[in-house]
């Protein structure tokens, strides 16, 4: 019986250690230089590192190659974050990981800053 709870422990801590993941599909037409726009809603005072992934998407929906990464830290109730990655054409999938439960992603874009 020990044991089993021992157990049961163990894999609460290590879910309840792992961080949440959001992310997007993006369709990128026509190509150029772009910035990566994303609001993240944190519901703790506590910052909360952000890791931001961007990868090409393949035939399937699925990421590709990763283009982009990047770590973030944020607190506060809302942060807006404005991210140049550079010249895209094509598909594109955003991943968002957090170090804790307490954030969220509540929007993500991929605005234009010129074209090609």
């Amino acid at each position: 019986m020990k044991k089993m709870i021992v157990v049961l422990l163990t894999v609460f801590f290590a879910f309840a250690a792992t961080a949440s993941a959001d992310g997007g599909y993006h369709v990128v037409n026509p190509a150029g230089n772009y910035d990566l726009r994303a609001g993240i809603l944190c519901f703790s005072s506590t910052p909360c590192d952000v890791t931001i992934k961007l990868h090409y998407a393949d035939p399937y929906g699925q990421p590709g190659t990763l283009v982009y990464q990047t770590t973030r830290t944020v607190s506060g109730s809302y942060t807006e974050l404005r991210i140049p990655v550079g010249y895209l054409s094509g598909n594109y999938i955003t991943d968002f990981t957090y170090s804790s439960y307490n954030c969220t992603l509540d929007n993500v874009h991929l605005m234009p800053t010129s074209y090609s």
